[in-house]
């Protein structure tokens, strides 16, 4: 697909408050949703798909498509429905371009472009969206915070450490990013392992979301994993942390039956390692920070584990201690959500970038990197 840079000036003809119309299917959660160009949310849908992967432990990329071919246009009617607004009253549509399960954002795109075509015409806009940089774009819906800045984005499929300088892909510094698998997807294993689902208080609850509340009720009995503390770099790693829960938690089995309160020691040493690590590798993103962008002063942290409280308050911290200021969006804009797509839209709308032509082929790119290497710089440090 086309990005219409020589379009931009369409962006001349929005007028000084417009309609956005967003739409999210990047994983296994879909939504949509309307707000204006100053953050007012006219409605917002969204339908997840927990429940019909949680008998597998993981998202199946079949079921996972069938329910968004399913759900999306049903949620663009209730969206509409809900906001009072019609399809006329559009003046963006922005949608997840990537990156993502491809099988997943396809849905969305054919959504978002088969809407455009039957009902708008420039110069009104469709605008493909970076799934991670609208993370890193929600909280200004409400905390216009300046550029550039320092954001975390911790997620199931991803963990970054990212300067954004400025709006676009290209404007954005990555410090750092996962070597092997995510965070909230070592949450989901680690939840496995314990066997909360079995439990009824988690049976429809997240992984995460399931050791975050059966880590309340633990204590601190083990000592915290500190994963490759010597190391300068940002680069996270995870998979480390599901092998040493699962060691432990067989020792304790060899010794007798595992209680509920040895799981939720367990639990709360996993959450406890895990969140020591994301602080310590983001605090090197700060160090580096201070030397070589002294102007940065805040730190906005995004993705579904930011939603996990435990992160936010050692995060908040982390920050104090360095003069920083740490910015999260509301608890529901945490997780992946359309309200987002459709902000990354009015940003970019206003920023004349990322304009596409709704004439060519839906086009979406499940592995698009966010922002320019800087990975190796902060161990010459």
């Amino acid at each position: 697909m086309k990005t219409l840079r020589h379009l931009s000036y369409l962006t001349n003809t929005l007028p000084a408050r417009f309609n956005v119309l967003g739409i999210e299917s990047s994983f296994d959660d879909s939504a949509v949703g309307i707000l204006d160009s100053h953050g007012n949310i006219y409605a917002h849908v969204e339908c997840s798909q927990l429940l019909h992967h949680l008998p597998t432990g993981g998202v199946n990329p079949v079921i996972a498509s069938g329910l968004h071919k399913q759900n999306l246009p049903p949620l663009l009617d209730q969206c509409f429905d809900r906001s009072g607004l019609t399809p006329k009253d559009i003046h963006v549509v922005a949608y997840t371009k990537g990156p993502g399960l491809g099988v997943s954002l396809l849905h969305g795109a054919n959504l978002a472009v088969n809407f455009f075509r039957e009902n708008l015409s420039p110069p009104r806009l469709l605008i493909g969206i970076h799934h991670m940089l609208a993370h890193a774009l929600v909280p200004r819906i409400s905390n216009r915070i300046a550029f550039p800045y320092l954001t975390l984005l911790a997620s199931g499929g991803h963990c970054l450490l990212c300067i954004v300088q400025e709006l676009g892909i290209s404007e954005v510094i990555r410090l750092g990013s996962t070597l092997d698998t995510a965070p909230g997807n070592v949450l989901d294993h680690g939840a496995r392992l314990l066997q909360l689902s079995r439990y009824p208080e988690f049976s429809e609850c997240s992984g995460g979301q399931a050791i975050e509340r059966i880590s309340l009720r633990g204590t601190l009995r083990h000592p915290v994993l500190n994963i490759l503390p010597r190391d300068r770099n940002a680069n996270f790693s995870f998979s480390g942390l599901g092998s040493s829960l699962e060691y432990k938690l067989n020792s304790i089995a060899k010794q007798r039956i595992v209680s509920y309160q040895d799981k939720a020691d367990l639990a709360l040493w996993f959450q406890t390692s895990l969140i020591r690590h994301i602080t310590t590798k983001t605090q090197n993103g700060i160090r580096f920070c201070r030397i070589h962008f002294p102007q940065i002063n805040s730190l906005v942290v995004s993705g579904g584990v930011a939603q996990n409280l435990a992160f936010q308050k050692a995060v908040t911290e982390l920050c104090r201690q360095h003069n920083y200021t740490a910015v999260y969006p509301a608890l529901e804009l945490c997780t992946d959500n359309a309200v987002m797509i459709a902000w990354a839209g009015v940003e970019y709308a206003n920023a004349g970038i990322g304009i596409e032509s709704p004439e060519d082929e839906v086009h979406f790119i499940p592995r698009w990197k966010l922002g320019e290497d800087w990975t190796m710089k902060l161990t010459q440090n």
